[in-house]
């Protein structure tokens, strides 16, 4: 029953993302606050999320050696069906002022998929929840400059968690790491 709840609760944001993805751009577009800028900046920089699946990868190493292919396996095939879906979907992005620019479509947010993809590797709870807010900020950050829609964010990172949820389970039940 949590399951149906929550899926019914994601297709309905999904739907009002879609309704309502171009007044909300403008909406943060127009009240950005300069205080906030770089932060969100640097949030939504490519090299800031590469050191944190860095960082991720380096305490697999350390702590779950047998998690460490699926999770990389999980960051490339993230990046490559991403990378695709653009080239399928071609969304164009937000005609607002951007902070930060980017020359590839819109749907669905690389940024979102692999910040929302480890996900399915975080057992312990208490990292878990600081992971997930990461997560989002990482994701609001590309709202918040201007470079996605929110159903972008909301897509990228339904796919990016599935993709993980996917390699993890795979590790779980064939255990490929031992062989």
């Amino acid at each position: 029953m949590k399951k149906v709840i929550i899926s019914s609760i994601t297709v309905l944001i999904l739907i009002l993302s879609f309704l309502f993805d171009k007044e909300l751009i403008s909406f943060i577009a127009n009240n950005r606050l300069e205080l906030l800028n770089p932060i969100f900046i640097i949030l939504s920089i490519d090299y800031f999320l590469a050191i944190i699946l860095a960082l991720l990868t380096l305490f697999l190493l350390y702590k779950e050696k047998n998690k460490v292919i699926p999770f990389v396996s999980s960051i490339i095939v993230t990046y490559l069906v991403i990378a695709i879906l653009k080239i399928l979907i071609a969304r164009v992005r937000p005609d607002v002022i951007t902070l930060i620019e980017t020359t590839t479509y819109s749907m669905p947010s690389r940024h979102a998929a692999l910040a929302f993809m480890p996900l399915a590797f975080i057992q312990n709870k208490k990292f878990r929840i600081i992971y997930i807010i990461l997560a989002i900020l990482i994701s609001f950050s590309r709202l918040y400059n201007g470079l996605h829609f929110l159903s972008d964010l909301i897509i990228g990172s339904l796919i990016g968690y599935f993709i993980g949820l996917f390699f993890y389970k795979l590790e779980e039940k064939y255990q490929i790491s031992k062989n």
